[in-house]
């Protein structure tokens, strides 16, 4: 076929053998016919355009008249259809460009770390100071690290420097370590974090420069600020990219040292508490306060948001009377229930002598019997019946009238009118348990904490540690992005929904735990939270069971020390604590640790004695960093920042 074409004229006629240009008559005659066809079509042709112009032209003059006679309303809906397919592809396009800049700036996990039966954690680099190091912050990118001590001066260092080995250790640095740790921190730069006096103040200071101790820092992603907490009460914003250490304005609330900071993921907010027990929300925009929560019981020692999740925090239960609660006798009046929460009487919420409300004496927690700190009934209990304890003050209702309640409650407030319903058809009956709904109502307490919400984690196709497993922008719920935690030195961690001044639920000590607490933290997929104690334990709370008591408690050796911080892992199993003498890896599923047959955790080799005030593990599961300080409280420390490389294994 090929070589027949080739061999045609610009005609379409052949050249070959049987070619009518051989025979001249032929093509003549030919040529002819060919002629007499194509004036025929022609003709047709002609006459063929001609019928459509007709036709052409009846359709317009019927789409005139069609047009004429249509109503005016359906000409303005095709326009709002237009303008809502507009503004459709519009809004389509900008989570686009929002889902590719959330991309862009999200670290990505290292291979490995999701999956990893254990890790393996080395130490290689040290960074000696002369001081307890009580802050510590970085950026995501890990390019630059921050930290700040009790001598009063915020150093910013060089981590890949660092863990590159540009700088060695010297022979009298390397002798307290363990034989891995042979680089030397790289400090870049270094300020001084100054008390900038108060010019409206009605008692003014001198102009000397005063330098304040560092309790607390955050940063910009990128690092053009920083923010430190002083021990005055305020809060320096600084630049660091640009002009490094000059302050940018001073934040003026707190009445004591600021010892938690916690940016928004806007970074145009800020959630600060201090040892005032108060827990601020700012608006950095304007450097104004718009929301302050409710104070404290105790100094505000640990804050962080909730990792991304679908399951909804339970409300705090309601104190017992007679095995049903105030709230549900309301909802049970005139023999129906009612969706809203009536207030209690004001008179119901003044703490009794010796609480621990009214005590007041919850500064002093490091020392003395841990039995005799505030008494048998915060150690022993939580809402026993006929019992109306109330810590801190806060209202039995949490959600009532005056607060209106988060779209993630109402759904369980439903469901706790039900259980209500239960409960009184129970109590009639003398019976514990009831039949007439989905939930188990037991005999001790009623309420939305005892409902056991499903455990979510295996039936979704991929690990909710994953970052996109629970992305709002691939178009699941989120119902975590205002939530976070905060834990007091008394021990008590309160869960906030941040668009409200009183707290969801608080989470209280379990039996015979001292009520003491330096660190909390949410577990990976943000459904557990790890709380750690004086007593040389963590305490486990989970919001698949009820919450608001500790489902177990994870033990050390005797003499390891109080938990000062704990930090959870990428893969959601491992747990890592930091004790007085070591730091440790624990396996929060090693069914062989459950019957005794093994140890549950592994030691992390590096610290060794001494109080950690923190560890941090990098967005990338790659680096893991620890503090030592006692962060204005007691205890001996080492004063030492280690540098560890996670090995997933």
């Amino acid at each position: 076929m090929d070589s027949f074409a080739g061999n045609q004229s610009d005609d379409g006629k052949g050249s070959g053998p049987s070619s009518p240009e051989n025979d001249p008559e032929d093509a003549l005659m030919e040529d002819d016919a060919e002629n007499d066809d194509g004036s025929d079509n022609d003709d047709k042709e002609s006459d063929a355009e001609n019928e459509n112009d007709d036709d052409d032209d009846n359709a317009d003059d019927d789409d005139n008249d069609n047009a004429d006679d249509a109503d005016p309303a359906s000409a303005s809906q095709q326009l709002q259809r237009e303008r809502e397919s507009e503004s459709a592809a519009a809004a389509a396009a900008a989570a686009a460009a929002a889902a590719a800049a959330d991309t862009r700036w999200r670290p990505r996990v290292r291979p490995g770390a999701l999956t990893a039966k254990t890790y393996d954690i080395i130490p290689y680099v040290a960074a000696p100071m002369s001081t307890s190091i009580h802050a510590f912050c970085a950026t995501p990118c890990m390019r630059w690290v921050f930290t700040g001590g009790q001598d009063g001066y915020i150093r910013k260092f060089d981590w890949y420097a660092s863990i590159n080995g540009k700088v060695p250790l010297t022979v009298a640095q390397k002798h307290p370590f363990v034989d891995s740790v042979t680089r030397a921190g790289v400090l870049l730069s270094y300020w001084e974090n100054e008390e900038i006096p108060d010019k409206h103040s009605l008692f003014p200071e001198n102009d000397d420069m005063k330098i304040s101790p560092v309790y607390s820092l955050a940063t910009h992603s990128q690092a053009l600020w920083l923010l430190s907490g002083l021990e005055s009460g305020n809060i320096n914003l600084q630049s660091v990219r640009h002009d490094e250490g000059k302050i940018i304005t001073v934040l003026r609330k707190h009445k004591s040292a600021v010892s938690v900071l916690g940016l928004g993921a806007d970074e145009k907010s800020l959630i600060s508490g201090s040892w005032d027990k108060d827990l601020l929300d700012w608006d950095l925009n304007k450097g104004e306060v718009v929301r302050t929560y409710n104070p404290q019981a105790g100094q505000l020692s640990a804050f962080q948001w909730r990792p991304q999740s679908v399951i909804p925090i339970p409300v705090e239960r309601q104190p017992i009377m007679n095995c049903i609660t105030a709230n549900s006798i309301s909802r049970l009046a005139n023999g129906f229930a009612s969706n809203r929460s009536p207030k209690l009487d004001p008179e119901a919420d003044v703490d009794a002598p010796g609480s621990p409300a009214s005590s007041g004496g919850f500064d002093s927690l490091f020392g003395g019997d841990d039995d005799d700190l505030f008494g048998a009934e915060l150690s022993n209990g939580r809402t026993a019946q006929n019992s109306t304890l109330t810590l801190d003050g806060d209202d039995d209702v949490l959600m009532g009238d005056a607060h209106p309640q988060p779209a993630e409650q109402q759904l369980i407030n439903e469901n706790a009118s039900s259980a209500a319903a239960a409960a009184a058809a129970a109590a009639a009956a003398d019976t514990s348990t009831s039949n007439t709904t989905d939930h188990t109502v037991s005999s001790d307490t009623v309420g939305d904490a005892n409902m056991d919400i499903p455990d979510t984690r295996d039936a979704l196709g991929e690990p909710v540690h994953s970052p996109s497993a629970h992305n709002p922008i691939d178009g699941s719920t989120d119902v975590s992005s205002n939530i976070f935690l905060a834990a007091s030195i008394d021990g008590i961690v309160r869960i906030f929904d941040r668009r409200q001044e009183k707290p969801i639920t608080r989470l209280l000590p379990g039996k015979g735990i001292p009520p003491w607490s330096m660190s909390a933290c949410w577990s990976v997929d943000g459904n557990y939270v790890y709380v750690g104690r004086r007593n040389g334990t963590v305490e486990e709370y989970s919001i698949h069971r009820d919450f608001q008591n500790s489902v177990r408690t994870l033990k050390f050796p005797g003499g390891s020390g109080p938990v000062s911080h704990v930090t959870p892992m990428a893969n959601g199993r491992h747990l890592v604590c930091a004790s007085f003498d070591n730091l440790r890896l624990y396996d929060l599923k090693d069914e062989e640790a459950a019957k005794h047959s093994r140890v549950p955790f592994l030691i992390v080799p590096g610290h060794h004695g001494g109080v950690l005030s923190s560890v941090y593990v990098d967005p990338t599961c790659t680096y893991l960093i620890t503090m030592a300080g006692n962060r204005g409280w007691e205890g001996t420390t080492t004063e030492v920042m280690l540098g560890y490389e996670i090995v997933p294994i």
